[in-house]
């Protein structure tokens, strides 16, 4: 299986743009008990507003999206993925980890911080261990437009870049 990353731009083809559109529109349906669909003029407002948007392809496939926000904890660059989704045909084949893998290769510089269910942390609390992250912050996230997820959200990281942030291992 040949994975790929292709960034999803201002400058990229309404298709690419439709595609990222409708991935995340899946994503919100799986994941937000009253989400409604998102239109393109919400894309082209998060391209405005410097969210990094990507879809995931396999064997040129389009196969899933990631939604990202770059930032700084404690002046360490962090990506903080907020949305990873993969279509449940292909969960389960390790494409988060050779998502997270290019991103690390294209932004050596940058550490990732992974936001993730309360269910899906404690179902996976050790392949997380695995992939390097070693503490956590769990809480209350809601977004800009006062959306809340159905749980509690855990956000990962690759060290303990703040004072209170959980060690991982101790949860495992």
């Amino acid at each position: 299986m040949k994975t790929q990353l292709l960034p999803v731009v201002k400058k990229s083809s309404r298709q690419d743009k439709r595609m990222f559109l409708k991935l995340i529109n899946k994503f919100r349906g799986e994941y937000f008990s009253s989400a409604d669909d998102m239109g393109m003029e919400d894309v082209n407002h998060a391209l405005d507003n410097h969210v990094v948007c990507m879809l995931i392809t396999v064997d040129n496939k389009f196969i899933g999206m990631v939604e990202a926000t770059p930032g700084r904890v404690n002046n360490q660059k962090i990506l903080n993925i907020a949305t990873i989704f993969v279509d449940k045909r292909y969960r389960g084949n390790g494409i988060a980890n050779v998502v997270y893998s290019h991103i690390d290769n294209l932004l050596p510089e940058v550490d990732i911080a992974l936001q993730i269910e309360e269910s899906k942390y404690f179902e996976n609390v050790n392949q997380f261990a695995n992939m390097g992250f070693t503490h956590y912050w769990a809480g209350e996230l809601e977004s800009a437009d006062h959306r809340k997820y159905d749980e509690k959200t855990f956000v990962l990281y690759h060290k303990e870049y703040e004072k209170g942030l959980q060690p991982i291992l101790e949860t495992a």
